[in-house]
């Protein structure tokens, strides 16, 4: 009877923070990505001659392509890790400031404080979303 009990239990499958896992694989690859092309190959070389600008030609190329399909490796594993988070919601209330702050860097920069000033308001407003939201639950199982 007990197996049968046990057999009968949901389960809840899946990878737990899939979303902050799935983010900081993606995130590390690009910081990988930008790193090691500007510090091996788009760095301020000395191009004296054809032969050293036919080999940063090639290297370049063939950083791009084997970084291009290791591209699309990343993002399939992103994409599964976030699909499969079992609690995605609360992922995202629970780490939203760590996954904006993780891909700030990678923003464009804008001009002046425009771009802190655009960061405040969406940070204000999920803000606002989320504690709306908490309100609303804490005020529901109050009433229970």
């Amino acid at each position: 009877m007990k197996e049968m009990e046990q057999s009968n239990t949901k389960i809840n499958k899946g990878i737990p923070n899939g979303l902050v896992w799935g983010t900081l694989l993606f995130g590390c690859y690009l910081y990988l990505f930008f790193f090691i092309g500007i510090y091996f190959f788009w760095s301020n070389k000395d191009i004296k001659s054809f032969m050293d600008f036919f080999f940063l030609v090639l290297g370049s190329a063939g950083y791009l392509s084997v970084s291009g399909i290791l591209f699309f490796v990343v993002l399939y594993y992103s994409i599964i890790f976030i699909w499969k988070d079992p609690n995605f919601k609360q992922s995202i209330k629970n780490n939203w400031p760590v996954i904006l702050a993780f891909f700030y860097p990678l923003i464009p920069n804008l001009p002046g404080p425009i771009d802190e000033g655009i960061l405040s308001i969406v940070m204000f407003i999920i803000r606002v979303i989320l504690f709306f939201k908490t309100g609303k639950t804490i005020k529901d199982t109050n009433k229970n």
